[in-house]
Order: C-alpha cells, then structure tokens, then sequence
C-alpha cells in the first residue's frame, strides 16, 4: 500500500503556490502543537519543525494521505494478511509522504486500560515492514529519502495525537483533548514519541486484601473511586479495553494513580 503511493506519488502534480500553501499550514500546526503539549515532548516538536524543509522540497513528494488511517478503517484478508480495502476518507488531504505511517505503530500496539503497549513480535514486525517497503519501493534503506519518510513519520505521529480536533486545521484528525497524563493522546504521545512505559500502577490502598497485592491492577475512574479488576501478572486477557468490561471481577476503591 505505502509502497504503490510511493511509486506513484509522480503523478500527484501540485503548483508551487499550493505547495507553499500546504506548507504554511504544516508549520501553522506545528506552532499549535508547540503551544498545545508539555514540555517533555516539546525537543520532538522541534525536531518535526526543522524536518519542515526537508518535507517540502521540491523532489520529496506529496500525496493524498488518509486523515486516520488506523485498524478500524482497514480491511484485510484474514487467510492472507493482504489489505484489500481503506474506508472513511472524510479527512483525505494532500500532505507530504509518511505522514499516515503512524498507522503502522496503532496495528504493532494497543492501547489498554494499562496505558499503550505492543503485541508480542512487534518489534519484528516494525522492521520487516521497513525492509519490505524499502524493497517494494526501491528505496536505499539506509539513504536520505528514508530518512526523510521516518521524519515524515514522526510528524504525522504529532499531528495526530497532539493537535486538538476543534483546532481548525483541515486533514489529518486530531485525537488531543487535555494534558492528562491518563488520556488517549498523552498515552500514544509517550509510547509513540517518547518511547516510554505508559503503564499507570495503582498504589494499592488501606484495606485492599493483601493476597491482591502481588496481582497486576486494572481500572477505570467512577466519581472518584477506582472500579479495579485484579488478575495475574502473565495472564493477557484483560489487556484490552473491550475485554476488561466483560468481566464481573470488578473491586471498588480508592487509590492514587501514579505515572511510571
């Protein structure tokens, strides 16, 4: 998929002035993005705004990128693992290549009631894919242009999460809502950007039986009080969001949540 947009990224025949134009709003966005996150991710914004001219030189493309090209808009080939369709283009813009690459890290991870964290074999998969697609699209894998795409890359990843979606900005989605520690778009920024553990820990509080406490702690916050599902360390099953509300193991207390 990313390597026939590649290929093919010739005949996305943009003026100059719509170039420029484009290029005015990236840096627009950037500048919101600067003033919208904490300072811990703000030598990223940095980096994604000196990687502005590389981006918009005349010979580094720009394609129609799909504005939240995540799992739920793919459709793929259950026996095969080929991608046989992309659905909702509400937000299809011109942008430069790499952009929607995030897409990528959304399909290697997950995002838990632990915070954000990767299936098993991600790493694996992250690098056969950029083998593949330095293959597929004859690139040097170790050359200029795909360093250019990571930086692409990463600026999409801040688009993304770090952009408000009632900012204004025409494109790509944003996700961010607040500088909670706890929220969607701080938890992706940390496991994305960052490359830091996400994993909130519950303290366990006065009175919680101690027989839970060598249990990993799982919880969503009810007015106030923690309503916490405690399970085993190697047991996965509660991973995800969707499966942690099926369960009737549900405990509530209070407790402090703390960011690792």
């Amino acid at each position: 998929f990313f390597a026939s947009s590649w290929e093919k990224a010739s005949s996305c025949n943009i003026e100059p002035a719509g170039r420029a134009r484009i290029a005015a709003e990236c840096k627009s966005r950037l500048a919101h993005i600067s003033g919208t996150l904490p300072p811990r991710f703000q030598s990223s914004v940095a980096d994604a705004q000196r990687c502005l001219d590389n981006l918009f030189d005349p010979e580094y493309p720009l394609v129609s990128t799909h504005g939240d090209f995540s799992e739920n808009n793919l459709f793929v080939n259950k026996e095969t693992g080929e991608l046989t369709g992309v659905i909702d283009v509400a937000e299809l813009s011109f942008l430069p290549f790499g952009f929607d690459f995030y897409g990528l890290e959304e399909i290697v991870g997950y995002l838990g009631l632990d915070g954000w964290g990767e299936h098993d074999g991600a790493q694996e998969l992250r690098a056969h894919f950029w083998v593949t697609f330095a293959s597929s699209a004859k690139l040097d894998p170790k050359g200029l242009e795909m360093q250019t795409i990571r930086e692409a890359r990463l600026v999409g990843i801040l688009f993304r999460y770090g952009t408000r979606a009632d900012a204004g900005f025409s494109g790509m989605l944003g996700q961010f809502k607040s500088q909670d520690p706890s929220s969607v778009a701080m938890l992706m920024l940390d496991g994305l950007v960052l490359r830091r553990p996400t994993m909130p820990r519950l303290i366990p509080p006065a009175g919680l039986p101690a027989a839970l406490h060598h249990h990993q702690l799982f919880g969503e916050p009810v007015g106030g009080t923690w309503l916490v599902a405690a399970m085993p360390l190697d047991d996965r099953q509660l991973r995800s969001r969707k499966a942690s509300k099926l369960t009737s193991n549900w405990i509530p207390i209070r407790g402090e949540l703390l960011s690792n």
